[in-house]
């Protein structure tokens, strides 16, 4: 009696097939891009509606985005459930007819077990070099970075340079240093603000559209199963597609909401009265010309 596919060769298969026949990531950027402008949208909204404070505005509108996304994923499965029980049903025939028992099969499938034995012997082969690699590299430091005698020497040049009439100029010096800094600090804040704003953006946005085939995949099922247009899996548990949606991408999604409020929280904590980033931007231009 032939066995029945688990869940987890089911996904593969149709990842493969995805992958082959369409183009998930490509439809999975143009779902972010949707997701942003749904962002922006009730970020606009919400800050002519009242709500000031950067960071808390940035917080809803990510959520909403968020929400927004989860729909549109449903939308996806929604509009392609019809291919993807003809792929499904297409893979679920060539699992069952592969797995009839033959002479050839049982060859075969030993040949494979053992290759993958192999594989993961020379795997952890690799692991295990690479770690004592580089206990190596981290035992093979013999030789003293700083020499002691010419620390010393340069320690009483400076004290012998330091006496003298020069001591009130070298300490004047050394606090205008010190406020320069603080002003070259203050001026860093909205670059670097900026740039985590943008660098979380695009981080998340790369994570969900590389995975994106095997996160397709991995709802076709969920929701194929949870419709019952798969009457050949019984065995297989139903899991909700939604749990497997949040489960997926909750993480990047919110640890981007978490930069983006923060960096919200900085760009107007450093230009009082701002409440956007143009006026932010506006607000450091202006006092940049006046200094």
């Amino acid at each position: 009696m032939a066995n029945k596919p688990s869940r987890s060769h089911l996904v593969s298969s149709l990842k493969s097939r995805i992958e082959k026949d369409g183009y998930p990531r490509l439809q999975m950027m143009l779902m972010v891009l949707m997701t942003g402008l749904i962002g922006f949208l009730s970020s606009f909204i919400l800050l002519h509606s009242g709500m000031k404070t950067m960071w808390l505005r940035y917080l809803c509108a990510f959520g909403i985005a968020y929400i927004g996304f989860i729909g549109l994923l449903r939308v996806w499965l929604v509009t392609q459930r019809e291919h993807v029980a003809d792929v499904a049903e297409a893979v679920l025939d060539i699992a069952y007819h592969s797995s009839r028992p033959s002479s050839s099969s049982i060859s075969s499938s030993g040949d494979a077990i053992a290759s993958m034995n192999q594989l993961s012997g020379q795997d952890g082969d690799f692991s295990g070099a690479g770690a004592s690699a580089s206990f190596d590299d981290t035992g093979s430091v013999s030789e003293p970075l700083i020499d002691l005698s010419e620390a010393g020497n340069a320690a009483s040049n400076g004290s012998s340079y330091g006496s003298g009439g020069g001591s009130s100029g070298s300490s004047s010096s050394g606090i205008g240093d010190t406020l320069s800094g603080v002003g070259d600090a203050d001026d860093l804040v909205i670059p670097l603000a900026i740039a985590a704003f943008v660098l979380a953006l695009l981080l998340s946005t790369l994570y969900v559209v590389y995975s994106a085939p095997m996160l397709l995949a991995e709802l076709s099922v969920d929701f194929l199963l949870a419709t019952g247009l798969y009457r050949r899996l019984k065995k297989i548990p139903e899991t909700a597609w939604l749990g497997t949606a949040i489960k997926k991408t909750i993480w990047p999604f919110l640890i981007t909401a978490l930069v983006i409020s923060a960096s919200g929280w900085v760009l107007q904590n450093s230009a009082p009265g701002a409440n956007t980033l143009s006026e932010v931007l506006t607000y450091h231009e202006a006092h940049q010309d006046a200094d």
